[in-house]
């Protein structure tokens, strides 16, 4: 890939850093899911349940945010969960616009297809409940302009009905940004690991 696109798509995220997203990033697609192996399943265990779950933020969520959300359920000692990290609705639209531009100025709008901003990005996975109640569950989603996003979810169950427990989340990205063009991954400076609402803690009540 040459360097002149190299830099023109460096232009176009310089846009997206005046909205306060270090390199222009502000989204991705939703992409494939990297899979982690699937736990043998046990007999029943203490901690079989379907789980109601709190999401909250370390950083404050803005007005136009939304907090990620969780499902969780356990069967014969296997947990699952399908997890949600919302992206902001307005700098996820601005950057989108900011990398339309600029792909259409160096002569590659062909490349604005694959280089989308999504409105969310989602991880599914499952891990093993320990005999204390504690799974920890690593997922990870190839996610366009931000790449691979991993997400870790470590938490210990209650057993009792009723009864609640916390544990933390935190997604991460790589230290590069990716522009696909012609069918090829060209990596760009910048990073999406200053996304708000990218860690936390979360509530999970039997």
């Amino acid at each position: 890939m040459s360097n002149n696109l190299k830099s023109n798509v460096l232009s176009v995220l310089a846009v997206g850093s005046c909205l306060g997203l270090l390199g222009g990033c502000g989204g991705g697609g939703n992409g494939s899911g990297v899979g982690t192996p699937t736990p043998t399943p046990a007999p029943n265990t203490s901690f079989d349940a379907t789980y109601q779950a709190r999401v909250t933020p370390s950083d404050p969520i803005p007005g136009d945010g939304q907090a990620p959300t969780t499902t969780l359920t356990v069967l014969n000692g296997i947990a699952t969960t399908q997890f949600t990290f919302f992206l902001q609705p307005s700098v996820v639209t601005q950057v989108q616009a900011a990398i339309d531009a600029g792909l259409t100025s160096a002569g590659f709008a062909s490349a604005i297809s694959a280089n989308q901003a999504p409105a969310n990005i989602p991880f599914s996975t499952t891990g093993r409940v320990d005999d204390n109640g504690r799974v920890v569950f690593t997922s990870t989603r190839d996610v366009s302009v931000c790449g691979p996003a991993t997400l870790t979810l470590d938490t210990t169950l209650p057993s009792a009905s009723g009864a609640t427990s916390q544990g933390n989340y935190n997604i991460s990205f790589r230290n590069n940004l990716t522009i696909r063009v012609s069918g090829r991954d060209v990596a760009v400076e910048g990073t999406c690991n200053n996304l708000p609402l990218r860690s936390g803690t979360v509530e999970f009540t039997r």
